[in-house]
């Protein structure tokens, strides 16, 4: 009788036990995350080598910092004008001619390697001729962003600024 009653209470008590689950944990020196809208950022200090081994239905990871991602769906607009960006590289000014069906806004941003907002100007003719000054700025690869806010269709050019 006593080892049907121990028998019973060790599977009542393993019936009732939850087994170990895994779910994203970081155990490291420095880390932090944020959120700004629909942008999501988190990050760790942790290991420079990490290699990955896979099977056909398992990937295992070495390293500690392995957020879930999910890409649902990348949406491409190609921005339907003729954009001609000259002189590049150039010394001082650059000049950006813009010939597009309709007079929809578009916004044409200069941003610099660390992501820094150089200028931003907009246009709102069919077709347009701009000026960006960069004679006061350091020599370096600066990126030429043209967005139409209302379809998100875009194009982007690489400018060097030489001395």
């Amino acid at each position: 009788m006593k080892k049907l009653s121990a028998m019973v209470l060790i599977f009542g008590l393993a019936a009732t036990c939850l087994a170990q689950s895994i779910s994203p944990a970081v155990v490291s020196s420095a880390g932090a995350e944020g959120q700004a809208g629909a942008v999501q950022v988190s990050w760790t200090v942790g290991e420079n080598s990490v290699s990955t081994l896979t099977s056909s239905t398992v990937v295992i990871t070495e390293g500690f910092h392995q957020p879930f991602l999910a890409v649902e769906s990348i949406s491409s607009y190609d921005l339907s004008a003729e954009v001609k960006v000259y002189p590049n590289p150039t010394q001082a000014s650059l000049w950006l001619e813009i010939e597009r069906q309709g007079a929809s806004v578009l916004v044409i941003t200069l941003i610099d390697v660390s992501g820094k907002l150089i200028s931003s100007q907009s246009s709102t003719s069919p077709s347009d001729r701009l000026e960006f000054d960069l004679t006061g700025l350091a020599t370096g690869v600066y990126s030429l962003h043209l967005v139409d806010p209302a379809t998100h269709a875009s194009r982007s050019f690489s400018v060097q600024k030489i001395q």
